[in-house]
């Protein structure tokens, strides 16, 4: 906000026009985008970790010869890793602050194994207490398994450049224990899963460490000591990298599996009031996650992240619960009192009340997101109907009585039509379309499986007409699977159920007790049945 705009709000709270308050926004920062693509930031970045390995790695040794072959190593392993990171993690290499995160843990990597060099003894089993772990189990969770990888290739050689010594015990068994970290770490869903990795590392350590030392004929009092210590490692490993994970979620803006479990919680706050005020609103967002969560793994997408975002987008209805057509009920409707463009305005500010409640809360950033982007610009059709029909009318009656057809106002589109923006992720893409499958859904008199197909293609095909796929990387493959994955899930939730029989014998006790209906008390029905048939 400008100063401009900050006197001319203080000018209208003096006037009484205003209450001197601001919606909370979710705005991206130029900044931070510049931060993220600029190359003169990616520039400083690539050379301030280069110069940081090559460091970590002149320490070996203490003639001018071996600080040249350490700088020469260490450099064309790090450019290596440089020319092979856009190919493995295109998504993470186009990044810089994801660019930032690998080449840092891969350096705590690296540090910590230097100071385990500092420690080493002259039997040389040393190197199975280097944590070959931590790098590959980190990037592993953060980034994915892909990523997890690169970081055991590139911390496992840097670390063996960085050594000097034993170049084929570090390499062999830090690459075994890395990349079993990753096979244990590909899919984590609660934190004890980290735990367990850390211990599979630790059983791999002690392995490599019994294997080299009866290969190198190491007593076997050493070789078992040894191999216990390199087993506590690898648990230590697991329970450190546990610990620094949401310090790391934090600092970088991600967000793992485990925490979008943890945020799925049905007792959160505003999911409990949206149970309570809009009991409609809360049961369509739960039908929305269970359509969305199924479609989003069918097309290999963030099915966790999906559902947690349809249980949240629609949390801006808590502010008018009684406007939207599922809270509504058998009562008077409130928008057959409004004009069209009222009830409009009243529908699609739904969005940006979520938004103030997200940000009021606390949500994660891709939640929000969620908000803004799960109705696109699509159009408010029914409220659009509804004023294209007045115009008409008023059309209709101005000919009738020969007045002017110009002081008919005109019915704007861009009136009915949601903020914006469209979709910018896959999730929420999926989630457009499950809300809208689900909500069309309703209008079904007889669901058949027909009908549902129908429907959901009807509304797969409008949104792709109306651009509102465009913005987000999802291919017409996909849309397809989800699209079939949705009406799927909605057949099977529309069933039908068959009507079962009623018993013509019916004493005429229980044909009274149903017809006084179930409001009358329980414990005034077990009455003698030679007193209660006189009454029928």
């Amino acid at each position: 906000m400008n100063m401009l705009s900050i006197f001319q709000r203080q000018k209208l709270v003096r006037q009484g026009l205003s209450c001197g308050k601001q919606r909370r926004r979710a705005t991206e920062a130029e900044w931070r985008q510049w931060l993220e693509t600029g190359p003169g930031w990616r520039l400083l970045l690539v050379g301030t970790a280069g110069a940081a390995f090559c460091l970590l790695s002149l320490a070996r040794a203490s003639d001018p010869g071996g600080w040249m072959a350490a700088l020469l190593e260490a450099a064309l392993v790090f450019a290596g890793s440089l020319l092979a990171l856009p190919f493995l993690c295109p998504e993470a290499g186009a990044r810089n602050s994801r660019v930032l995160l690998i080449y840092l843990v891969i350096l705590i990597h690296l540090g910590v194994a230097r100071g385990v060099v500092m420690f080493r003894e002259e039997s040389g089993m040393w190197v199975h207490l280097i944590p070959a772990a931590f790098a590959p189990m980190m990037l592993s969770v953060l980034l994915g398994p892909v990523a997890g990888v690169f970081g055991a290739a590139t911390g496992t050689l840097l670390v063996a450049v960085a050594m000097g010594e034993r170049f084929e015990a570090v390499a062999t068994a830090g690459l075994f224990v890395g990349l079993l970290g990753v096979i244990c770490t590909r899919r984590v869903r609660k934190r004890q899963h980290i735990i367990r990795a850390g211990l599979c590392c630790g059983a791999a350590g002690m392995v490599c460490a019994l294997a080299f030392g009866l290969v190198e004929g190491v007593a076997a009092a050493e070789a078992l000591r040894f191999a216990a210590w390199a087993a506590a490692v690898g648990l230590l490993t697991g329970f450190i990298v546990n610990a620094i994970l949401p310090l790391f979620e934090w600092l970088f803006d991600i967000t793992i599996d485990v925490t979008w479990l943890e945020m799925a919680d049905l007792n959160h706050p505003l999911l409990q009031e949206m149970a309570t005020r809009a009991p409609g609103t809360y049961h369509h967002s739960l039908v929305v996650a269970n359509l969305a969560e199924a479609a989003a793994a069918a097309i290999g997408a963030n099915s966790l992240q999906c559902r947690v975002a349809c249980l949240f987008h629609d949390i801006g209805k808590l502010v008018k619960p009684e406007y939207f057509v599922e809270n509504i009920g058998a009562g008077d409707n409130p928008h057959d009192e409004l004009s069209p463009s009222m009830s409009a305005l009243i529908v699609t500010s739904h969005v940006k009340e979520g938004v103030d409640l997200a940000l009021k809360h606390k949500l994660n950033s891709r939640i929000v997101d969620a908000i803004l982007e799960h109705h696109g610009t699509t159009l408010v059709s029914y409220f659009y109907a509804r004023a294209r029909q007045q115009q008409r009318d008023a059309l209709e009656g101005v000919r009738i009585l020969q007045l002017r057809e110009d002081d008919v106002p005109e019915v704007q589109e861009s009136t009915f039509r949601y903020p914006g923006p469209k979709p910018r992720s896959r999730e929420t893409a999926i989630l457009m379309l499950a809300d809208a499958v689900e909500g069309a859904s309703r209008s079904l008199e007889k669901p058949t499986a027909q009908r549902v197909e129908e429907l959901v293609d009807s509304i797969v095909r409008k949104r792709i007409a109306d651009g509102q796929l465009d913005d987000c990387p999802i291919s017409l493959s996909d849309v397809q699977v989800v699209a079939e994955r949705l009406a799927a899930n909605l057949k099977t939730m529309m069933h039908g159920r068959i009507a079962y029989p009623k018993d013509d014998d019916e004493r005429p006790a229980e044909k009274e007790r149903g017809r006084r209906g179930p409001d009358q008390s329980s414990a005034a029905l077990p009455v003698a049945p030679a007193k209660a048939a006189p009454a029928a």
